[in-house]
């Protein structure tokens, strides 16, 4: 294996240094570009994999209806949504970029559901789960095969999602 690290200096308003670790693998014959732009700028988010539990998951949601938006954030709704939330979970403190892709994960299951619910299945309140029967559930997943999660996956903020997602249902 062979490195090659390349400093660049970045000319703007302020001078930045950007490292940029070039690997280069002689055995898969790949090059791998690692930019790490957490050293240089450590306000600019960075893609973290953050687990969520229910309670974190509401907590979420519960500072999403304080702030009073709805399902179109800014970058200033981020920002304060992150910081109600931090004060709220303080030992979680999963950033920006975490937030925004659990409320898209959030948003993309409910869609998902009310979907399916427009098309005869139900949502059972005691489980939090699309229901319906099995040969609905076939034939449904042979046209829309990213929902198949939501047959084994519960909803337990359904119907906070349906007022923040979908405030005309109400």
């Amino acid at each position: 294996m062979h490195a090659l690290y390349v400093l660049v200096l970045i000319q703007s308003c302020f001078y930045s240094i950007l490292l940029v670790s070039c690997v280069y693998d002689l055995c898969s014959s790949c090059t791998i570009v690692r930019v790490m732009d957490a050293l240089v700028n450590p306000e600019r988010p960075v893609a973290v994999r953050v687990n969520w539990t229910v309670e974190e998951e509401g907590t979420l949601l519960d500072c999403v209806s304080v702030l009073n938006v709805n399902q179109f954030l800014s970058c200033t709704d981020y920002h304060r949504l992150e910081q109600l939330f931090n004060q709220r979970c303080p030992e979680k403190n999963p950033g920006r970029v975490a937030i925004s892709s659990k409320l898209k994960a959030l948003k993309r299951d409910f869609i998902h559901a009310i979907e399916m619910l427009a098309n005869g299945f139900t949502f059972n309140n005691e489980i939090k789960m699309v229901e319906g029967p099995e040969e609905l559930w076939e034939a449904w997943l042979q046209q829309h095969d990213a929902h198949a999660r939501l047959k084994t996956k519960a909803i337990p903020h359904f119907n906070v999602l349906q007022v923040i997602f979908n405030p005309r249902l109400h």
